[in-house]
């Protein structure tokens, strides 16, 4: 996969599904490659299929299952596969590395669920509502996520709170603007980024 080999890659794993049809991480990984090659339904089918054998483990499927639905279908799959970090998190030392690692994706699976009720969803009846759970939860797993404080900001500034819109933006970068800034582990995503550079203009 590496080398962009994707249909040799493919007929690999395609092979490991056939000897067994209840290799989850085969499903996930030809899933993987499907959604590299633009293949989404055949993508979704496997994916679905990890979750009928597998529903209580795996969070990777569930967060492209969440990237891949829209509206409240991909709450749902954002939610569920926060409930499978949450069970492997239970299962870690609190201050492993391992730990931190899932605590970040589960910030950042709140931070996409909150993203859809401010779009997408903005027009439910309880979309404020969720949008302020979804970050409270989402503080609760990572209270150093940037991404947290800016989407919080995007929430303040729908509410017309500009005052508090500025403090979430001032936290938020204060979580990284005096980090190494060319290692990507230690800084939020380019997308991320661009949209902070939207939200200071506003």
């Amino acid at each position: 996969m590496d080398d962009n080999r994707f249909d040799e890659a493919l007929t690999y794993v395609v092979k490991a599904i056939n000897m067994d049809d209840r290799n989850t991480q085969a499903l996930l990984l030809a899933a993987i490659i499907q959604l590299d090659t633009g293949n989404i339904e055949p993508a979704i089918s496997c994916l679905l299929k990890s979750v009928e054998l597998e529903p209580d483990r795996g969070f990777e499927k569930y967060m492209y299952l969440g990237q891949l639905m829209i509206e409240l279908e991909a709450v749902k799959y954002f939610q569920l596969g926060v409930n499978a970090m949450q069970r492997d998190l239970d299962e870690l030392p609190a201050a492993s590395s391992q730990a931190a690692v899932l605590k970040r994706k589960m910030a950042e699976a709140y931070v996409a669920m909150t993203e859809i009720y401010l779009t997408d969803c903005c027009f439910e009846d309880d979309a404020e509502r969720k949008c302020d759970e979804f970050l409270e939860n989402g503080l609760k797993a990572d209270p150093e996520c940037p991404e947290i404080y800016q989407t919080m900001a995007s929430v303040r500034l729908s509410q017309s709170r500009l005052d508090d819109a500025r403090e979430c933006l001032r936290k938020s970068m204060s979580l990284w603007t005096e980090k190494d800034q060319n290692d990507p582990s230690q800084i939020p995503s380019f997308e991320t980024r661009l949209a902070l550079v939207r939200l200071l203009l506003e």
